[in-house]
């Protein structure tokens, strides 16, 4: 998928979301890419250095929604750096069951949150 295409895909859902009411922009990020399979078990923080170039792109655009949506401000890049690696490992967790639950596997969604870069 190329660049132009994920970039007009995030532009298209964050005008959808305006236009919808009801539709909140986390399940746009979250089911982002729902053709992949992405099961993350390690290090958060290195959770930004084990994906793809797309899924990359689109947790970034989630955490600048997140810090925006929740008033995030760091100190410091390190802390920023720290707390962007909780979130991606978050955002993945959150991912992953959310697939499970749309194929009937899970109960219920999970979401983001203002606890999701802790």
């Amino acid at each position: 998928m190329s660049y132009d295409l994920v970039h007009n895909s995030c532009i298209l859902s964050l005008f959808v979301h305006g236009v919808l009411s009801g539709l909140y922009e986390w399940d746009i990020l979250l089911n982002a890419n729902t053709d992949m399979d992405l099961i993350f078990e390690g290090n958060a923080s290195r959770c930004m250095e084990s994906l793809d170039e797309y899924l990359n792109y689109t947790i970034h655009i989630a955490w600048k929604q997140f810090k925006h949506e929740f008033n995030r401000n760091y100190s410091d890049s390190k802390e920023e750096a720290k707390r962007m690696n909780l979130f991606c490992k978050s955002f993945l967790i959150v991912r992953k069951h959310n697939m499970a639950y749309n194929e009937g596997k899970e109960l219920y969604k999970l979401g983001i949150n203002e606890f999701s870069d802790k």
